[in-house]
């Protein structure tokens, strides 16, 4: 190790002043001394298999905790499951309900309007009549016998619930066995049943996809109309080229729609290319029926179906979930876009439709009253005379009229004036009255505001009085607390003097002790300014020489365990200490009159 790694080395040390009675009391301890113990690997074995049960406990806590915060989001995810499952059946019961009603309507309608149809409704209800008898005695074969070993288990259990916690008897075992064996056939029955059924909802599901069928199902929904509309094409119009144009409309609009549908269809081939966006029929059903259960303003909507369709759906990942989600969104956001524009279709078909017959009409009537007004000329003419004779008949009558209503307004004028003279008599009469009780009533009013200014005035001057006395009772009280303040003053000045003296006196006896202490030193320049053995070895002063690493860093100025072992007051303290004596007052006073083998120095006395 050469001289430069010496800087790697160098530890810096400030002693704590607060420790200043810790040496001695280490070094009068000994080996003995409680300072310093012995390392008990035991013990600290043991405490450390303690700390390590106490963290287990609070991990086996921590995980408890987490398993009821699990269980507690479980049930409240159940509980809002449960809210929109009786929201769903509240809506299916209505939904049945209302299609039953609907049915026996139409069923009572062409009953009575359509006899032919007794017989087809007598035959379904037979039918219908039939289904419900068999699934009775599907019942009765398959689910009662269920419910009726489950219920003998449960007396079973409650029976010999005694010797089954205690483990005794070789008859209940075998006993037991036997109930094993059964429950155990009937599962299988039950599974195989289950099969068997789920084979023939299967076939019956493929039976009612068949495509002629569906083909049935779907004739009777309204198909999009394009081209002209026939009741257009039959409509009269006295202008062929304005005919032609309107018509020629028609297929304009199913150009443009037809564009639209064509481009949404190629935007979304690739989402339009299956109906189950790459799952089984059962699961996308499954998917479809849930989803639609959620209303779209439920509060955390998507976290509740996706709990579900986990739950419902375990073999399908989450990543699928959400991604069959996405095809499902734009599947839909397809078909609504489609149906948008089909609505729009139509609706634009229907107006123009209006508009096409308004204006056929609109042409027609024109044309009629071209005709009409050729041949109504003459008589239109022979009506304007008849009616300037009758005009003129009519005005002479309208100024005799005129005359008689306005001499009637004359006279209900002059009624007027006079009934308007009167009223203001009437008027000049009650303000005089009015005024003579206004003057009497500010005549009253005056009075009462100098009898109230009188007493007011009086009450001021007994004020005044008062405060005059308690004014030259308030300067008596004021000259007596500045009495006592100033008494409280000079005893603070005086009391701050005496601490002054005091901490003068303080610093005096500290100077006399300082000065007691204060070591001797010879002045050394050379050695002050020059360079310290860090600050060489930094510098590189003295690589060169060899270095003895067995040699130890820095120098000890301590004591070895030998000087410290001769010191009379560390044998007499370790003698009192195996009798049990060193914290008695008698050993304080033994060692303080023991010598040290050496005097020690005058800064240290």
């Amino acid at each position: 190790m050469s001289g430069r790694d010496l800087k790697n080395f160098l530890f810096l040390h400030r002693s704590d002043p607060t420790d200043k009675g810790q040496v001695f009391t280490r070094i009068a301890g000994g080996n003995r001394s409680n300072k310093y113990r012995q390392v008990d690997y035991d013990a600290v074995r043991a405490l450390i298999a303690d700390r390590k049960q106490a963290g287990d406990e609070k991990l086996g806590k921590v995980q408890q905790i987490a398993q009821k915060s699990k269980a507690g989001k479980e049930h409240n995810l159940q509980k809002q499951h449960k809210m929109v499952w009786h929201k769903e059946q509240l809506r299916l019961t209505m939904a049945r309900r209302q299609a039953q009603i609907e049915l026996d309507g139409t069923t009572r309608l062409l009953t009575n309007e359509l006899p032919a149809c007794t017989q087809f409704f007598d035959e379904c209800e037979a039918y219908n009549a039939m289904l419900s008898a068999d699934t009775g005695d599907f019942k009765a074969a398959t689910v009662d016998p269920v419910w009726d070993l489950r219920e003998d288990l449960l007396f079973w259990l409650q029976q010999h619930a005694e010797p089954i916690s205690q483990g005794e008897g070789e008859e209940l075992r075998e006993e037991h066995q036997q109930i094993t064996e059964q429950v155990e056939s009937v599962k299988t029955q039950q599974k195989e049943l289950m099969q068997r059924l789920q084979e023939e909802q299967r076939r019956l599901e493929d039976e009612l996809n068949l495509p002629y069928l569906q083909n049935l199902l779907h004739s009777g929904e309204k198909q999009q109309e394009i081209g002209i509309p026939e009741a257009m094409e039959h409509l009269e119009c006295p202008d062929r080229k304005l005919k032609e144009s309107v018509l020629q409309e028609f297929l304009h609009i199913d150009m443009r729609y037809q564009e639209r549908l064509d481009e949404l269809e190629k935007v979304n081939k690739e989402t339009i290319s299956s109906n189950t966006g790459g799952w089984k029929a059962e699961d996308h059903w499954t998917f479809h029926v849930i989803l639609e259960q959620y209303p779209h303003d439920l509060p955390h909507r998507r976290q509740l179906y996706l709990d579900r369709l986990r739950k419902h759906l375990p073999h399908k990942t989450r990543a699928a979930l959400v991604s069959h989600e996405e095809w499902y969104a734009a599947y839909r956001l397809y078909h609504d876009q489609v149906r948008s524009i089909q609505h729009s279709w139509t609706r634009d078909r229907a107006e123009l439709m209006g508009k096409t017959r308004a204006m056929f009409a609109a042409a027609c009537t024109a044309h009629e009253q071209a005709v009409e007004a050729k041949i109504n000329h003459q008589k239109q003419e022979d009506i304007c005379a008849h009616l300037r004779e009758q005009l003129h008949y009519w005005q002479e009558i309208k100024r005799e009229q005129m005359a008689i209503e306005a001499a009637i307004k004359a006279r209900m004028r002059e009624e007027e004036e006079e009934n308007r003279k009167m009223e203001e008599e009437k008027e000049k009469k009650r303000r005089a009255k009015d005024h003579q009780r206004l003057v009497e009533f500010y005549e009253e009013k005056q009075k009462a505001r100098a009898a109230a200014a009188e007493a007011d005035r009086r009450r001021m001057e007994e004020l005044h009085r008062l405060m005059a006395e308690q004014a030259e009772h308030d300067k008596e009280r004021v000259k007596y607390r500045e009495e006592q303040i100033e008494k409280k003053t000079q005893k603070r000045r005086e009391a701050q003097e005496r601490l002054e003296e005091e901490e003068r006196e303080k610093e005096r006896r500290l100077e006399a002790l300082r000065q007691m202490v204060e070591p001797h030193v010879e002045v050394d320049p050379v050695r002050m300014m020059g360079g310290t053995t860090a600050s060489k070895a930094r510098m590189g002063i003295g690589a060169e020489e060899d270095i003895n690493i067995q040699t130890p860093l820095f120098h000890l100025h301590g004591f070895t365990d030998t000087q410290v072992a001769s010191d009379n007051r560390v044998r007499v303290e370790q003698a009192l200490r195996e009798a049990g004596l060193h914290t008695s007052e008698y050993a304080r006073h033994i060692l303080k009159d023991i010598a040290p083998p050496r005097p020690p120095r005058k800064d240290q006395e």
